[in-house]
């Protein structure tokens, strides 16, 4: 073997140790403020204005405590039966993936049941259901309502959705969500 071959061996043998060592790194999409590294935003559907509220809502009958929140913000809507489907998309490329909503309880005349799908890459959907506490007004943040920790590294899409079929109202709450 020559000397031209003996460095691009070295060479390659040097990028494959340096890809080994790679750190798996957290990264963040935030309700408003997108994706940490890439700065792709969630996409919210319908775009009909007064559907999704954000924290600066005044009108809303559910207001959490933004100081609880992620980033001090989240979206959120109340879906009622029969009406289209709402739904929160999420682009990420990683490994790993959780999702945190805020859930709200016993609130005099709002609708605080979450029920949701969760459709990663077009595969089959994973129900996601609270009922709320009727014994708290309390909210309850930050809380898992996905995860799946056994991806491939490429690009991925999770759809969170209603169903226009759910006989009851439904209270989405997306305040972030972290991938690897």
């Amino acid at each position: 073997m020559g000397p031209t071959h003996s460095i691009l061996l070295l060479i390659f043998t040097c990028v494959l140790v340096s890809l080994s060592w790679a750190d798996i790194v957290n990264r963040t999409t935030d309700d408003s403020l997108g994706d940490s590294a890439t700065h792709l935003l969630v996409t919210y559907l319908p775009t009909t204005d007064g559907v999704w509220e954000t924290e600066k809502c005044t009108t809303c009958s559910i207001m959490p405590d933004i100081s609880q929140t992620f980033s001090g913000t989240y979206t959120a809507a109340t879906h009622m039966p029969g009406q289209s489907p709402i739904s929160v998309t999420i682009d990420f490329t990683g490994i790993a993936l959780w999702v945190f909503f805020t859930l709200a309880n016993n609130i005099s005349g709002a609708a605080t049941q979450t029920a949701v799908n969760f459709t990663l890459d077009g595969g089959p959907p994973t129900f996601y259901n609270h009922d709320p506490e009727l014994s708290t007004t309390d909210f309850q943040y930050k809380v898992l309502v996905f995860q799946n920790d056994s991806l491939d590294n490429i690009h991925h899409t999770l759809v969170i959705s209603t169903s226009q079929f759910f006989p009851d109202p439904v209270y989405v709450n997306f305040d972030y969500a972290i991938y690897t």
